[in-house]
């Protein structure tokens, strides 16, 4: 059976910026692992959370730090 995830993607930027966002909702089996990518003027990072509140939760801390 399928299971949401919500997915929370971190945008570090080289100038030392930074943005959080919940992006969407993703239907599976089982939680997707943690990405992360290097790509020109930023590192994204990619996580997964079982629940809405527990993302945005997540989204806020990272907001804070």
């Amino acid at each position: 059976m399928k299971k949401t995830f919500y997915e929370v993607q971190r945008a570090f930027y080289d100038d030392g910026s930074a943005i959080t966002n919940i992006m969407r909702r993703v239907r599976a089996d089982s939680k997707p692992k943690t990405r992360r990518a290097e790509l020109y003027k930023c590192d994204v990072h990619i996580s997964y959370y079982d629940t809405r509140a527990a993302a945005q939760q997540a989204a806020k801390d990272m907001r804070l730090a």
